[in-house]
């Protein structure tokens, strides 16, 4: 069903929270920016709908960090953007062979 999950998606969606908390806060450190500023930063942008779709997307996956569900979607959506590129890729080197073989064969 929708929330169940095998332990080893548990698991990726673990390293996945890991991942980002640790790159966040290293970022953050860097630019010398308090992990609390960030957050509320963060909600204001999302609360009084000042996000561009470019912040709304890195708030999604700050926020997948603590949400499995949408941390499932997310994936879902990626697994869907790549397979429609391989199909895109794969379609347009058929017709490239095809082009190739109408120039060789006239």
């Amino acid at each position: 069903g929708h929330g169940e999950y095998t332990l080893e998606q548990l698991h990726v969606h673990t390293r996945y929270a890991d991942l980002v908390e640790s790159l966040l806060r290293a970022h953050l450190d860097r630019v010398g920016v308090p992990w609390s500023a960030f957050a509320r930063a963060m909600i204001c942008a999302a609360s009084e709908e000042r996000c561009s779709q470019v912040r709304w997307r890195v708030l999604e996956r700050i926020s997948a960090v603590e949400d499995l569900p949408g941390f499932a979607h997310l994936m879902q959506q990626r697994r869907r953007q790549l397979e429609s590129r391989q199909r895109s890729t794969h379609g347009a080197r058929q017709d490239a062979g095809a082009v190739v073989a109408q120039v060789g064969g006239a």
